[in-house]
């Protein structure tokens, strides 16, 4: 009988480490999730932003009606801001409840600043910021 309660508390006690690096590897598996998916919207902003500007340098073209671009040029600027609320609210809705309090955003600030964060650590570390490819 003595040796049953060893093999029980030993079998409670592996339980309750494992369930700690478990939730140890999901909490750095969605950080990591994150990140990626935190870059992945900025790159496409950063497509996005390429665009305009392009759309922006043709309004220097001879022949092109100014008052046209400019509408153009402002309905762009509504697009990139609704754009940008709906990234954060995708991303705060595509998560898991459980998972939602270390992804969670407010806004697009918040966002940017955690990707800043993200870079800076990666620099100082020397650390390489590309994605490798397969």
């Amino acid at each position: 009988m003595h040796e049953f309660f060893w093999f029980i508390l030993g079998a409670f006690s592996y339980k309750i480490l494992e369930a700690f690096i478990d939730t140890g590897r999901k909490a750095k598996f969605i950080l990591s999730i994150k990140f990626l998916a935190f870059q992945l919207i900025g790159r496409a902003f950063e497509e996005l932003v390429f665009v305009r500007t392009l759309g922006n340098a043709m309004a220097d073209v001879e022949g092109v009606d100014k008052e046209k671009m400019k509408t153009l040029h402002n309905e762009s600027e509504e697009f990139v801001h609704a754009w940008k609320k709906h990234a954060v609210r995708t991303l705060n809705t595509a998560v898991p409840p459980y998972y939602k309090n270390m992804i969670a955003l407010k806004d697009w600030d918040q966002l940017m600043s955690v990707l800043d964060t993200y870079y800076k650590d990666k620099f100082k570390n020397g650390e390489d910021t590309n994605i490798r490819k397969s």
